[in-house]
């Protein structure tokens, strides 16, 4: 791995629907808790703590929350994904980081801080 790997731990407490989508990019998900079903490509599956969750790039997925126990699970991100996205869609730096799959601005922002050294809106093509 190098250093423009982040693992984020995140937590749904509320029960919450996700719309269908997909990425440019795999996804790999460790669960750790909750009641959840994960739809990918018209199959869905039965999450059991631990379970490694690997969607590939431009598979149709989302998780399906039962019940109230927390949704607990680990996402990888790539600070990269997010400038591609930055330098080739356009649009605002957050809506960049939320394509890529970072869980916020704040959470892209620190990661592209320490990997390039600079706030991503200094690294906008002009």
């Amino acid at each position: 791995l190098d250093d423009d790997f982040r693992i984020f731990s995140l937590v749904s407490e509320h029960v919450r629907e996700f719309q269908p989508h997909y990425h440019s990019f795999h996804k790999l998900l460790f669960f750790e808790s909750g009641n959840v079903s994960y739809y990918v490509e018209g199959e869905t599956y039965e999450l059991q703590p631990f379970d490694l969750v690997l969607v590939p790039a431009g598979e149709v997925h989302r998780p399906i929350i039962h019940g109230s126990i927390p949704y607990r699970r680990l996402h990888h991100r790539k600070t990269a994904v997010c400038r591609t996205h930055f330098y080739s869609v356009g649009g605002s730096v957050t809506d960049a980081a939320l394509r890529s799959g970072f869980p916020s601005y704040s959470a892209f922002y620190r990661a592209y801080l320490k990997k390039y050294g600079g706030p991503p809106k200094d690294c906008r093509h002009n």
